[in-house]
């Protein structure tokens, strides 16, 4: 819109039929009353301004409300681009879009029990909606345009809730730690439930091992708290005893190996020369001999291992087994963690490939500091297999470590 041009000031506003000035005069023959044609563009444009200027303000009202969500307006008859807060569903906030109110941001508090969830949410316009429970254990929802998939990073419950949770409705990668089995570790991966850590302390009499374990569980470990002390890993298909033979006449808990043929076969243990001897002609006891080569390798970590989100060797925890058979590894990880909330994780290396359980320590807390163990079962087919220990953490930037009280052990069993 142009500029208002004001007319010369020697314009007269009335004029006659003479351009005389004229005023309104009494009477049927008196002159109609006319306006000079300056000033009248004059008003009109200044008419024009004034209204688009009560038009454009105008056009901001109702660009950014505010109300209940039942009191939210037809969008039909908003401005396009305007926004409402719902203040009775935790101030989250809508746009306009071409009519149709659609979820913008912001997240809605309430309660499960009873279920505050909105029930009304639209499949497209409300797609991201998010809630998070007021109470504990605090959980969170994202609307996924069909239903409520819950988001909560990890959860903790009984063996049968897991179950019972149906895992479409739970986010992939949630971890779910059972309380009622040792706290074990399990992780949603891609509708999966599978076992990640942990282990189960109970009687093996009455035996109280789970007997509903499949495929998904391999690595679950059992410990049993009645005498004598036994261990036990699931296999994917059966219980497999890992428990280490103790030698009874003795306070140090050396350990033994069972033998079944003669004469003596010796393995050395660890790097102090001390042997175990299985030799069936001999009853069962302790049995020290010469180093011979085969049964028992350890190693310590040389160094402390400073954390990044990439798996790392632990300088040190390498071993080369020296013949084909079935092994015990047995790794142990002291992890120092500076980053909050972060998971510090370690993995058995087989030869360049990850192999079994992780080992997993949650940092709900810093500075701490937490010795974590985990056993794999490896069957090799040639001697020179290598293993070795891998640590990283999943986020952070606080220098968390795995220090050089971390180990790694194989144990030869049988060929």
């Amino acid at each position: 819109m142009g500029t208002l041009t004001i007319p010369p000031y020697r314009a007269a506003l009335l004029t006659g039929a003479d351009g005389t000035p004229m005023v309104r005069a009494a009477g049927p023959d008196s002159k109609q009353i006319q306006t000079e044609l300056q000033w009248y563009m004059f008003w009109q444009d200044v008419a024009r301004q004034i209204n688009a200027g009560s038009q454009a303000i105008d056009s901001l009202e109702g660009l950014v409300t505010f109300g209940n969500h039942l009191d939210r307006p037809d969008g039909r008859f908003q401005h396009d681009g305007a926004l409402y807060v719902e203040v009775d569903r935790g101030s989250v906030l809508y746009q306009n879009q071409g009519g149709v109110w659609q979820y913008i941001a912001g997240i809605m508090y309430g309660t499960l029990v009873p279920d505050q969830r909105p029930a009304d949410l639209a499949p497209a316009a409300d797609a991201g909606f998010q809630f998070r429970t007021t109470t504990d254990p605090a959980r969170a929802f994202t609307w996924n345009g069909g239903e409520w998939v819950e988001t909560t990073p990890i959860r903790y419950g009984t063996h049968a809730e897991r179950l019972a949770a149906p895992i479409a409705d739970l986010v992939s990668g949630m971890l779910w730690m059972e309380t009622d089995r040792g706290s074990v570790i399990y992780q949603n991966q891609g509708g999966t439930w599978l076992f990640l850590n942990g282990t189960m302390w109970d009687t093996m009499s009455p035996d109280n091992r789970p007997t509903d374990l499949g495929v998904h569980d391999a690595g679950f470990l059992y410990r049993s708290t009645d005498a004598p002390a036994r261990e036990f890993v699931w296999n994917q298909v059966a219980w497999v005893e890992t428990t280490p033979l103790l030698d009874p006449t003795t306070t140090k808990g050396d350990l033994i190996a069972r033998g079944s043929t003669a004469p003596a076969t010796r393995f050395p243990v660890g790097s102090n020369g001390q042997v175990l001897t299985a030799d069936s002609t001999q009853t069962l006891g302790v049995r020290w001999g010469t180093p011979a080569g085969g049964g028992l390798q350890w190693v310590n970590a040389s160094s402390p291992l400073t954390l990044t989100t990439t798996m790392t060797d632990v300088p040190g925890l390498t071993l080369t087994l020296p013949k084909a058979g079935i092994y015990q590894i047995s790794g142990v990880i002291d992890f120092a963690a500076n980053d909050s909330q972060a998971l510090l994780l370690g993995q058995l290396v087989v030869n360049g490939s990850a192999h079994g359980t992780l080992v997993i320590y949650q940092a709900f807390s810093v500075p701490s500091r937490a010795t974590v163990a985990q056993v794999w079962m490896l069957t090799t087919g040639s001697p020179g297999v290598v293993v070795k220990i891998q640590a990283n953490k999943n986020l952070g930037a606080g220098g968390s470590l795995a220090h050089v009280h971390s180990t790694l052990s194989a144990a030869f069993l049988s060929p």
